[in-house]
């Protein structure tokens, strides 16, 4: 008979798994893990790092502490049951926002840290320029009729950043029939050129012992200059100031002598070589 092979099973050899502790790559995880999770808290929470102190200068109508109150948010931060006020965290560009937002009086900010744990605030407050008053529009034409509503204090940008209730020598006082909505402070009252223009005439002016009370802007294209012998003298803030000035000494020097400027109502500088003017 013939023999019958007998087939056996072939048996798989099973690979005795590996602990995980003797993995390299673990442990270089581990490790990795470690100095990441260490420089992170060294960072964030140690108290190497924690803001401890937050000079400002340049500051004289804003105070520190309203300054520190209203960008403590930005420096203190909450992480689920931890609390941070690392350097690195401190967000400038919204402490930029909101000081320039909440004080108008402050016309620029440098922030920078000072490691490991000071916070510099850096301020440049608004120089006034001279002071704007919107008046009120009332049913007559005449202006002299017309009620002071709001006066501000603005900077050389003609922004308004104060209100003002005095009238102060040094600066210039102007007053605007133009119709505008509700004032803003830290919004532009009056445009750059009006002021240039305004401060031309007021040098120019006085170089030629002409004092003057105050600038009346009815448009763009019409100011008013008031006299401190009430008489008045009209612009056009938009056209050659210097050539106006010539038309004023002129008509000074040759056609008012000096004691019939008290009786003077105006002199119209506005149109070409004219430069009419009427008695009261």
């Amino acid at each position: 008979m013939p023999k019958i092979s007998s087939f056996r099973k072939p048996q798989r050899r099973f690979k005795k798994k590996k602990s995980i502790f003797k993995s390299r790559f673990f442990w270089i995880a581990t490790l990795i893990l470690f100095v990441v999770g260490t420089v992170f808290y060294f960072v964030f929470f140690s108290d190497f790092f924690q803001v401890k102190e937050i000079r400002i200068s340049g500051n004289q109508e804003v105070h520190d502490s309203d300054i520190e109150n209203n960008i403590r948010n930005q420096i203190f931060h909450k992480f689920f049951f931890f609390s941070s006020k690392s350097i690195f965290l401190v967000n400038f560009k919204k402490i930029n926002e909101i000081i320039l937002k909440k004080f108008p009086q402050i016309a620029q900010i440098n922030l920078r840290r000072k490691f490991p744990d000071a916070v510099i605030i850096e301020i440049k407050e608004r120089e006034p320029v001279g002071v704007w008053c919107q008046l009120h529009q009332a049913t007559s034409a005449n202006y002299q009729l017309l009620s002071v509503e709001d006066c501000y204090l603005f900077d050389e940008k003609g922004i308004a950043f104060k209100k003002n209730d005095r009238n102060i020598e040094s600066l210039l006082f102007v007053k605007d029939l133009n119709k505008r909505k509700e004032i803003e402070l830290g919004r532009q009252v009056i445009n750059k050129k009006i002021i240039k223009a305004i401060q031309e005439i007021k040098t120019k002016l006085s170089s030629i012992r002409i004092s003057i009370k105050e600038f009346i802007l009815f448009s763009d294209k019409r100011l008013n200059v008031k006299t401190s012998q009430g008489w008045e003298v009209y612009f056009n803030p938009e056209k050659d100031i210097d050539w106006q000035i010539k038309k004023l000494n002129l008509v000074l020097e040759k056609q008012i002598p000096l004691e019939n400027r008290k009786d003077l109502e105006y002199i119209d500088l506005r149109f070409g070589n004219l430069a009419p003017f009427k008695y009261k």
